[in-house]
């Protein structure tokens, strides 16, 4: 099993940041499988309202968690991404030439920006 300590915000010199431990397993060929087909996996998390991108360098899996109000689900496109939660759908276009403007101490060669989002009101009635 391995741990991730996770930032549940942007990392901010003014305020205490929380964390939070992660813990997961994978295959041993899983960093491998994601580097050969050169993609990343999203997951989102309901209750935790994160988006989770799991990608691979180097052969180790690099995590990217990404904030919104209960995700309920997504969307992939050719060059969008529809994020569903609880009171919009957010659609982040591919902006390729920015990517490599980006600092990060994630590595990656994709950068998706909300362009776009539909205020649906609470899913929940």
């Amino acid at each position: 099993m391995s741990n991730l300590t996770s930032s549940t915000s942007e990392p901010n010199s003014n305020s205490n940041e929380k964390l939070r431990e992660v813990r997961f397993e994978h295959s041993t060929h899983f960093p491998s499988i994601l580097e050969q087909l050169q993609l990343s996996l999203l997951v989102t998390t309901y209750q935790a309202g994160k988006l989770l991108v799991i990608g691979s360098d180097s052969g180790k899996l690099t995590f990217a968690f990404h904030d919104f109000e209960q995700v309920m689900g997504l969307a992939v496109g050719q060059d969008q991404i529809a994020v569903g939660t609880r009171r919009q759908v957010y659609f982040l276009n591919a902006a390729h030439d920015c990517a490599s403007h980006v600092k990060s101490e994630i590595p990656h060669d994709q950068c998706w920006i909300s362009r776009t989002s539909f205020v649906t009101g609470s899913i929940h009635g």
